[in-house]
Order: structure tokens, then sequence, then C-alpha cells
């Protein structure tokens, strides 16, 4: 799940429950803005939740399931202020009564568009609050992004964390976790000095842009820390991740005013178990821990063993497909076990698995 940029097309949901209206929106609007559609406040809902590249809501007020003020409602009580701060502009018909879009308006509506509407209308309600919303985010990009290396910071990137592993418990996925830290970056920036130690950072950071797909996210994270979040993403897929991107490095060695530098990192890999009270920050700060265990995680070819109880919890929360590549590991933990069974328990066992 990617934040809109300011550079990409505008992101238009029309949520109506008319399939005609819906149908000539994304016919107006379809030429300058990406449009997604949604029959019921409901399904509308669920976009904002999947869908953190959608710059304007316009949503009719009477429909099934949930209506427009329902929608609304959720939209200005989320906890993402991504979702929050959305211009909804609520779509009425002439039979809605001032009341109706008065207590829109003091619930938290932007703006009104009447049906039956015309495309000029429509084009620039979406206009104008798009390019609001741009204006808003290229604001928010100049405090959110680091200088030095264009990535995130580790407020933004802490507030994209969260959103990675709430996506990732509604939807039973995994989320990765991947530090790379350079170990030495004090003494480094002390025989060096600071133009050096920014190229280096600098340089990691172009070869991590490089290597990771849209919707992964990257931030620096502390002076010599950088941070990725990988959604829907296994432990041995983010340490194929990490190998690229160590032979990345590793072909492009640090040249500062004609001077090849030797620079040193090392990474982490980290999958949380995701429950409702996973916290983000707590996470991190759980993969910046296994840096010291990095040089056996990293050139591993077995998945990281978790140990029995987690996958019974984990099967437990319907996470089956998670647990699948730990069998071997966990089968070998239980040997001993077996070993102390009598036969007659060991029979027993095997009857009640086929």
């Amino acid at each position: 799940m990617s934040e809109p940029t300011v550079e990409s097309k505008p992101r238009v949901l029309m949520v109506d429950d008319s399939k005609v209206i819906r149908m000539a929106a994304n016919k107006i609007l379809g030429k300058d803005f990406d449009v997604v559609v949604a029959a019921d406040g409901e399904e509308g809902w669920q976009q904002l939740l999947d869908d953190h590249s959608i710059h304007v809501v316009f949503t009719d007020l009477m429909m099934p399931v949930l209506d427009g003020l329902g929608l609304l409602d959720r939209i200005r009580a989320s906890d993402d202020p991504g979702i929050q701060n959305l211009p909804v502009i609520m779509v009425t018909g002439a039979d809605n009564s001032e009341e109706a879009r008065e207590t829109a308006l003091n619930r938290g509506a932007t703006d009104f568009l009447q049906k039956p509407f015309n495309s000029i209308d429509l084009q620039a309600r979406a206009r104008a609050h798009c390019n609001y919303q741009r204006e808003a985010l290229a604001l928010k990009k100049q405090i959110t992004v680091d200088a030095t290396t264009g990535l995130n910071n580790q407020q933004s990137f802490l507030e994209q964390l969260s959103k990675d592993l709430a996506f990732a418990h509604r939807h039973r996925q995994s989320v990765a976790i991947v530090i790379a830290e350079m170990p030495d970056f004090k003494s480094f920036f002390m025989q060096n000095g600071k133009v050096a130690a920014e190229a280096a950072l600098s340089q990691a950071a172009h070869l991590v842009r490089e290597c990771i797909r849209t919707e992964d996210s990257a931030s620096r994270y502390t002076i010599s820390t950088l941070a990725l979040s990988l959604p829907s993403t296994p432990g041995e897929g983010a340490i194929k991740l990490v190998e690229k991107l160590q032979q990345a490095l590793k072909n492009a060695p640090l040249q500062v005013n004609g001077r090849a530098l030797a620079v040193k990192w090392r990474f982490s890999v980290h999958v949380p178990d995701i429950t409702p009270e996973t916290n983000a920050q707590t996470e991190v700060q759980a993969a910046i821990g296994k840096l010291g265990l990095a040089a056996v995680a990293i050139h591993s070819t077995k998945p990281t063993s978790i140990s029995i109880d987690k996958a019974l919890a984990m099967i437990t929360r319907g996470q089956g497909d998670l647990v699948a590549e730990h069998i071997p590991h966990l089968l070998q933990e239980i040997i001993p076990l077996l070993q102390q069974a009598t036969p007659e328990q060991r029979w027993n066992l095997m009857k009640q698995i086929d």
C-alpha cells in the first residue's frame, strides 16, 4: 500500500449505488484522474483502508448497507490521518433536504455536488480538491523526508509501517522489516568527514530504492540506520532482498573526491507475529536488536526458525500458510518426544494424523 505521490495521476473514489452515476463519473474524469468506484459506503470504506493513494472522495447520501453520512463519520473518526483528512464531497439529489446537507456539513463534509451533475462541475470539484491535496502532500514531504538520503524520516516510516501492519492483520499476511546499519558510522565520519559519510548513506539509499517494490517503504531511521517495510513478504523473501542489496553495494564501491572508501554494512530481518496490539516502533527495535545475528541469518538459505508454541498460535489465527516453511524444523523439535513414546502411543498418533 503506497501513499499518494506528488507526481502520480490523482486518484478519485466515487461511491454511489447507481451504476449509471459510477459509469458517468468514470467517463467524465477518466482522462485526467484515476477513478475508483464503490457501490455503497461499506465497499467505499474498504477501498480507503486498502488504498492510501486516494486523494478525494465523492459519495452519495442515500445508499444501502452504509449510507454517505455513515461513510463520512468513519472517515472523520479514523485514526489514520491520511484517511481522516481526505476531502469528502457529498453528492446530493433534488430530494435531499437542506437539513440533510446541513447535517453532513456539521459532520465534516468538505463540499457538495448536486445531481444530475454536469461534466464541468464534477471536473472542477475534483481538480480543485486534488490540487489542494497535492500541495498539502508536497509540504508534508518537505517535513517527512530526510534531506541526505531522500528517504522517509523515522516518524513518517513508523506511520507507514503501522498501516502495513494493520493491513497485514486484516488480510492475514506478513510484513518483513529489514534493517541496514553502518556499524562504524561514527569512526567513518571522524576519519573521512561529513561529505563522505553522507555520500555513503546516499549511495545505500539509492540502491535501496532500486531494489525495493512500489509497495515497499524505506527510511533513514537513525543517523546510521536505514529501515525497510516489506508488506506481504515472508522471511525468505526479505533475506533475498538483503542478499540483492549486499551484492549491489559490493558492485558499487564508494568513491569520494577520487578516493575509494571501504564502507561496512550489516543487516537484519524481522518478521513480526502480528496481532491487533502489534506496535510499529517496538517491532523496529526488535529488528535492530537482531543486527548482531545478521551474519548468520542473512547468509542462511533456511527460514528463521519459530517455536512450536508460536506455530500453534499462528495456526489458530488462520496463518497456517506462514507456518508451512517451518514444518521440517518443527518436526525435528518433536523427535525426542516421539522417541520417548511407546509404540502404541506412536501408532495412535499416526491414526489421528491420517
